[in-house]
This record gives structure tokens, C-alpha cells and sequence, in this order.
């Protein structure tokens, strides 16, 4: 929400210049199409530890009613079909063509190279996605719904024995025939897959179940992969691996900063966020040892020359650095293993030029260091949600309705509506730092915003 406070400092900070964005989905004018590009590399075209990570989660929730805007209603504000916004049935919300929002092409515009994604639901194809993100030169986070884990029909896997191998290489290989494989090789959009977003919410119900079902649900992936005969790129790499954990020290409020826990030194590995990786670390290293568990691959080669841990946490750069990346490099259990942060966005919220020098600190290339860079949540507030849920957004949605979802498969109404979008200040503060040119498509018509460059 925009505050007097925040305004004040905009204006206090930065140089303000006042651009025209009418019109309907496009912008000033019709969009200028896809950008130039192969439609099938055989290799990324660029490394996000070499180059930097500079994201945004992306999950733009539809109005299912347009009361919404003003205040949650249970009854009226939830109830999707779906939250794979990677598929086709939303492309009128992040395509190019002159009748779509053109959100990628915005995120593209305010200077990201990457897109944090969140539903999965393999019943659809992501390959115009990714195919659209290549052509606004940006690499994708994707990742396994916790549908499979604990949030279907039941039984789920995370409980019980937590033994979650065959349910995901089941799913995994579903994702990979809807789009993750392009021929035998990846899609080159594809930079890093989540095994699971914030698995520590599990907690240990009796089978070390948050880190059971991570590492089995690990093993499962890499065997859909073999069945698969996936291929590595052309320049000899694959897609990443990652979990993004929760920034806190408790498993589901449980202490596990423990032996039983597999914590050797509660004074340097208990660390928010830390704890979670170096568990997950002993346990790949050893899980018949630890978690009486027999792999069918090799866990500890996959993770060695593939993995990258992953963090979702809401603290300015300060913060990070003493209470996450500094314990996390003196460990030394990480030391050719990089980190980002699958959720970023600093609480209470900075100023603005303390903002922008941690957006540019923080997204720089890793080098020596251990961090890759952010995602930054999120890209639209999301009205599905209530309270401080709400408090998150760099684009306000206005009221004015300039198109339509396609069809959801299996959904009772044709199709739903996208609302124009008002950025919020923040907007232009991202847009400095990651030197972009600023978001064009999809706005509010005939409103004069300001954007600050």
C-alpha cells in the first residue's frame, strides 16, 4: 500500500519523470510482439552465478470478484481452479501479443533476468511460458507444487513414513512431459527446480518427516530424469536443484537444533534458515544413517554439481549478511554451493535509496561470495489473501477489466477477468537498480503514473 511517508521519500530521492500509459494491455500502443530469439537453444543463455539473479515472484491471482480490490471476502476472494499461472490458459495475462497484459514483458522491463514461480499443475504445458521468457531474456524458477507432498486427496507422502520417491517421480514426470523437457534436454528457460518451498512447515511427526520427504522426494526427481533419458545441455550442465526454507529456526515450532536432529554445534549451525541447510546437507551425505533411508540414485553427486540453497526471507541486507550469509560461508559445509533468496523483500519496509543499494548489492554476480541474488516479492498484491498478506505487491490491480483468461480445463466459467495493473513505488526504485527502462504494458488507462529513473 502507499504510504505519505514513502511518497515523501520518493520525492526527497529520486528524479521523477511522468510517463503516459493508456490504453488496454498494451500499453501507449500495440505491443511491439516477442523479442527475437531461437526458439530452441540447446543451452541457457546465461548463467544466473556468473551473472547475478535479479527475480520476482510471480503468482498474479485473478479477481474472482471485483470487490476484491476493496476487502477479502472468503466466500468471494478464493475458490481458483488452479495457480499455474505458467499456463497456457493465462497466457492473456503474460504474453506478447496485443490482447495479453504483458506482465513478462514489464518484469523484463523493470531489469529481471528471472521469474519465481509457484502452482504447478502438470496437467497444463509451460513451454509458451518458458518459450516467452527466453524471448524477453529470462531464465525461470520453477518447482513441484506441495500439492504432491501434502496438500492432495490424500494419503499424502510427507506423512506417515514420509517416503515421497514414487508419488514424485510420478509427478516429476508428468512436468517433464508438459513442457520442462524440450526433445531429451531441458527447456532452456529452465535455471533452477524447487523441490519443495518451505518443507520445514511439516515438521517431525514422527519420520523426520520435513526432511524425509525433501530427500526422497530429491531421490524421485532424479529417477524421472533417468526414465526420461534427459540429456544434459550442450554446454555439459543441467537445471539446478534447490529448497527453499523458511528464515527461522523452528521446524513447525519444534525445536530441532539438536543431535537427534543431526545439529553437531548448536552455537554455529542453529542459524535461521542455516540449521535447515546444514540438516538436509548430513542428511544427503549419509540418509541410510540418518533417516534409514536407501537411495535408487546417487543423492551426493547430484548435489555437489547441482545444487543451490534457497532461502525465503523478509530482512534488509544487513540483516542477511550477519545472520544467514556470514554463518553460512564460516561453515564450511558450502563451500562451492551458492544461496538465494526465493522470497525477498526487506520488513519494515526501507527507504528508498537504502532499498536500491540493496537491490544492487545484492544481485550482483556471486564471485568469491556465496549469494547468487533475490527474488523479490512480490509482483502483484494478492487479493486472495487477507491482512499483512496484503501488504505485498509491486503492482496494485485498478479497476478497469482489459481482458480474458483463456479456458481452465475442468473450470465452471469460461473464463475469468485481468485487470489493469497501477504500479506502486517500489517499482520504480527495482527499475533503477537493476537498470531497466520500466514496466509499459498492461496499465490502468488514462492515468499519468509516475516512474522514477
Amino acid at each position: 500500500m502507499l504510504h505519505a511517508s514513502h511518497v515523501a521519500a520518493l520525492s526527497a530521492s529520486l528524479v521523477a519523470i511522468s510517463l503516459l500509459l493508456a490504453g488496454c494491455g498494451g500499453g501507449s500502443g500495440p505491443s511491439p510482439g516477442p523479442l527475437p530469439g531461437p526458439p530452441s537453444p540447446s543451452a541457457p543463455a546465461f548463467d544466473i552465478v556468473k551473472v547475478g539473479l535479479r527475480a520476482v515472484s510471480y503468482a498474479p491471482m485473478y479477481l474472482t470478484d471485483q470487490s476484491c480490490i476493496k476487502a477479502f471476502d472468503g466466500a468471494k476472494c478464493d475458490g481458483f481452479p488452479t495457480d499455474d499461472f505458467a499456463s497456457p490458459w493465462a497466457q492473456p495475462i503474460w504474453g506478447a501479443d496485443v490482447e495479453s497484459r504483458g506482465d513478462l514483458a514489464n518484469l523484463a522491463g523493470m531489469g529481471a533476468n528471472a521469474v519465481r514461480l509457484y502452482g504447478n499443475d502438470p496437467r497444463f504445458n509451460k513451454k509458451t511460458f518458458f518459450d516467452e521468457a527466453m524471448r524477453n531474456k529470462m531464465v525461470v524458477i520453477d518447482g513441484l507444487s506441495t500439492y504432491w507432498y501434502s496438500q492432495g486427496g490424500g494419503p499424502h507422502c510427507a506423512e506417515g513414513t514420509a517416503d515421497c520417491h514414487d508419488a514424485i517421480e510420478s509427478a516429476y514426470t508428468q512436468n517433464l512431459n508438459a513442457g520442462f523437457l524440450d526433445g531429451d534436454r531441458y527447456h532452456a528457460a529452465l535455471a533452477v527446480v524447487n523441490v519443495f518451498n518451505e518443507p520445514d512447515f511439516l515438521g517431525d511427526q514422527g519420520s523426520l518427516n520435513y526432511l524425509k520427504a525433501v530427500v526422497t522426494g530429491f531421490d524421485g526427481i532424479l529417477s524421472a530424469e533417468k526414465a526420461a533419458g534427459v540429456k544434459p545441455w550442450s554446454d555439459g550442465t543441467l537445471p539446478r536443484f534447490t529448497i527453499t526454507w523458511s528464515f527461522a529456526t523452528q521446524a513447525n515450532g519444534m525445536d530441532v537444533c539438536s543431535s537427534k536432529y543431526f545439529i553437531k554445534d548448536p552455537k554455529t549451525e542453529c542459524g535461521p534458515g542455516l540449521i535447515f541447510m546444514i540438516q538436509f546437507y548430513r542428511v544427503i551425505m549419509d540418509p541410510e544413517g540418518t533417516i534409514n533411508y536407501k537411495p535408487k540414485n546417487d543423492l551426493k553427486a547430484a548435489f555437489e554439481s547441482r545444487w543451490i540453497n534457497g532461502v525465503n526471507l523478509f530482512v534488509n541486507g544487513e540483516v542477511m549478511n550477519r545472520l544467514l550469509l556470514a554463518p553460512y560461508q564460516a561453515s564450511g559445509f558450502f563451500k562451492d554451493i551458492h544461496i538465494f533468496a526465493g522470497e525477498w523483500h526487506p520488513r519494515p519496509e526501507e527507504s528508498p535509496s537504502a532499498l536500491q543499494a540493496d537491490l544492487q548489492t545484492l544481485t550482483k554476480p556471486a564471485g568469491n561470495g556465496s549469494l547468487v541474488g533475490v527474488s523479490f516479492f512480490q509482483y502483484q498484491v494478492a487479493y486472495n489473501k487477507v491482512g499483512s498478506e496484503r501488504e505485498f505487491g509491486l503492482f496494485e490491480l485498478g479497476p478497469k477489466v482489459i481482458g480474458q483468461t483463456d479456458y481452465i480445463l475442468g473450470d465452471s466459467a469460461k473464463s475469468h477477468p485481468i485487470n489493469c495493473l497501477v504500479p506502486q513505488p517500489n517499482v520504480a526504485i527495482i527499475t533503477e537498480a537493476w537498470k531497466g527502462t520500466g514496466p509499459k504494458s498492461g496499465m490502468c488507462p488514462s492515468q499519468e503514473h509516475t516512474v522514477v529513473v
